[in-house]
């Protein structure tokens, strides 16, 4: 064995991993979105994105939303991707509408919903420029870790304000967000920093312990705890509702209108 080809690979990985680091200081939010709509543009270009017949929701996701929206309503799925959660809620008597900001994901899912034979509303949109309806909605979903993948906790808390403007007064927010646990002493450490990087670059100054991003990856913000999501609900006027806290997957959650 080549000992000091395995430590200059090392060496490299450690530096690779402290650029990718230290790349959140430069791109800032408006870049991190694009970054992760290429790279599910990638993805869907890459896959099979129309299976008609597996558009269900999964165990957890049919027993939280049996709990907390039991009769069909009015749904709006946040990040539909290819319409997995809206066909499964369509079928399922709900009028629902579906927003995307990847162009191939929508058409993928106007294509599997025909398919299906449900009608839904379909729009391309950034959902962290607004929600495009003035409808009001019964249940809205943030699953699939959509509200993980929003940079700066401004524009997350941005777009739960406009949920919670957008929800009926007994209506319910969703959603799940990546793993949530400890971080590590290196990025507590490092994290000072990548901020005095940003500000030096005039890059992403809003960039937060937590944040994520690995090459061929999507970025995405990693909470430290339910209390951290709790806070940003709150900001917006919503409360956690410690029940969804039973299901199996822990991360899933129920936001609710907070009582004024």
């Amino acid at each position: 064995m080549n000992w000091w080809r395995l430590w200059v690979g090392i060496q490299m990985g450690r530096a690779a991993r402290a650029l990718e680091f230290f790349a959140l200081g430069i791109m800032r939010p408006a870049d991190l979105i694009e970054l992760n709509r290429r790279y599910f543009m990638r993805r869907t270009r890459t896959s099979t994105s129309t299976h008609v017949g597996n558009f269900d929701l999964g165990e957890e996701e049919a027993t939280i939303v049996n709990r907390f929206s039991p009769r069909p309503g009015s749904a709006l799925i946040l990040g539909c991707g290819c319409g997995r959660e809206a066909i499964a809620l369509a079928k399922r008597g709900w009028q629902v509408v579906g927003i995307e900001n990847v162009p191939t994901l929508i058409a993928a899912a106007k294509t599997n919903a025909a398919q299906s034979g449900v009608h839904i509303e379909w729009h391309c949109h950034d959902i962290t420029q607004g929600i495009p309806t003035d409808r009001s909605f019964d249940l809205i979903s943030l699953l699939g870790q959509v509200y993980s993948y929003i940079p700066s906790r401004r524009k997350r808390v941005r777009l739960l304000k406009a949920c919670r403007e957008h929800l009926r007064p007994e209506g319910c927010c969703l959603l799940n967000a990546s793993p949530i646990g400890p971080l590590s002493q290196k990025e507590r450490w490092a994290q000072p920093w990548r901020v005095a990087f940003a500000w030096l670059v005039v890059g992403n100054r809003e960039c937060q312990l937590g944040d994520r991003w690995e090459l061929g990856t999507p970025f995405f913000h990693k909470f430290e705890s339910l209390e951290e999501l709790a806070q940003e609900a709150a900001e917006a006027n919503l409360g956690l509702d410690s029940e969804s806290e039973g299901i199996r997957m822990a991360i899933l959650t129920a936001l609710t209108p907070s009582s004024r």
